[in-house]
């Protein structure tokens, strides 16, 4: 059987309820653990795309949150997905973290919700060996946050998106996709997050209008049209 305990353990400080079914697997060897996530968010749609001409360069400003106080630690692991993410974009151009003589910043928040109880709930899974399963997860607000200059109207999308852990016989909500571990499914939230916060950014009137332009082979966007 795949030991799924290790991708947990690298994204632990993202995902707490790993902690549960870390228990469950200790406890109950035949017991299954599987990664959910919520499956309505999906990718950008290519009629949806904007594409930015000439991107600008920005100070980029990542922070992590716990039920929406700051919890720098996962940092080490996370800014590095968010940077590929921004990069992947195209929506801004070179980014790092001084400040750029425009002024311009790209600030992410990624405020992680866990679900309350989600360790009891795997306790109870291991103790019943998988019989009575849970499922428990995290629910993310992701903040994506546009200045295109000193001193200008900041532009904010905030994409909400959802992981979660199903620990013996327990039953999946409707919209929900399985992933293959923790660490795919958070990268798997980053990336669909920032696509959809960073292209309805691209695609507000206050987004630098002379540098988006969108596919002329696509209809156009509507601002806040993604998920």
């Amino acid at each position: 059987m795949e030991d799924r305990r290790q991708p947990a353990r690298r994204v632990g400080f993202v995902v707490r309820l790993v902690a549960a079914a870390a228990l469950l697997i200790g406890l109950a060897s035949a017991a299954d653990a599987s990664f959910w996530i919520d499956g309505t968010v999906g990718e950008v749609k290519a009629d949806q795309k904007v594409i930015v001409a000439n991107p600008a360069p920005v100070q980029l400003l990542v922070e992590f949150q716990r039920d929406g106080a700051s919890f720098p630690k996962p940092l080490k692991y996370l800014k590095p997905i968010v940077e590929a993410e921004v990069k992947s974009a195209g929506v801004v151009g070179a980014f790092g973290d001084e400040p750029v003589a425009s002024g311009a910043r790209l600030s992410v928040i990624v405020n992680d919700i866990p679900d309350k109880g989600a360790a009891g709930k795997g306790a109870l899974a291991g103790l019943t060996f998988g019989l009575k399963g849970a499922l428990a997860g995290d629910d993310y607000d992701v903040i994506v946050t546009y200045t295109p200059a000193a001193g200008a109207t900041p532009i904010t999308r905030t994409v909400h998106h959802r992981l979660a852990i199903k620990i013996g016989n327990a039953e999946v909500p409707a919209g929900m996709v399985q992933v293959k571990n923790a660490d795919l499914g958070v990268r798997t939230v980053m990336h669909q997050t920032l696509a959809h916060g960073l292209n309805e950014i691209a695609g507000d009137p206050g987004f630098r209008p002379a540098a988006a332009i969108p596919d002329p082979t696509a209809p156009p966007t509507i601002a806040g049209s993604a998920q």
